[in-house]
């Protein structure tokens, strides 16, 4: 089954909120991403070529330092 599409205020709010986030890292050792990206989640101990788990959340941000993802859900009140 395919999700339908986000509609255009979620839409603008995940922007918009990627838009500030953008600006309030730059020139910081973080990167803010937009969907569609796949995040992978692994269970306790599970090798990489094993992880089932992904999600692709609206905007998230990236820790360079650190490598771990910090994951931030934009949800649009409609």
């Amino acid at each position: 089954m395919i999700s339908p599409a986000p509609d255009l205020p979620h839409q603008d709010v995940a922007g918009e909120t990627y838009f500030q986030t953008r600006q309030a890292l730059a020139g910081k050792s973080y990167r803010a991403f937009i969907a569609p990206v796949d995040v992978r989640l692994p269970k306790a101990q599970e090798a990489d070529d094993s992880i089932d788990t992904a999600v692709q959340p609206d905007v998230l941000v990236r820790v360079l330092l650190l490598y771990f993802w910090v994951l931030l859900y934009v949800y649009a009140v409609t």
